[in-house]
């Protein structure tokens, strides 16, 4: 089980990754002018970003779903407070 949680977190966290680089609103108030992701691209990455978590729900492996869980709240917050960062 150990395995699946691993992989499960990891796709999750690349999406959320992925989420973060693409935020409209963070390029927009930053004046970086890049590409920002549309909104179907978001929705199909939150919805993939989610899957892994329902699958380790369902499947009824608790502490796996409570790692899940914890990485991609992590992940969330050390992504925000470095893309965040005033660029120099």
């Amino acid at each position: 089980m150990i395995a699946w949680t691993l992989i499960a977190t990891g796709l999750s966290l690349f999406c959320i990754l992925a989420l973060c680089v693409g935020d409209p609103k963070r390029v927009r108030s930053g004046g970086l002018g890049g590409q920002t992701a549309s909104v179907r691209k978001r929705r199909a990455l939150t919805l993939v970003a989610l899957l892994p978590g329902i699958a380790l729900a369902w499947s009824g492996d608790a502490p796996a779903f409570l790692v899940w869980l914890g990485a991609c709240a992590v992940t969330g917050w050390f992504s925000t407070m470095w893309l965040s960062r005033p660029r120099a």
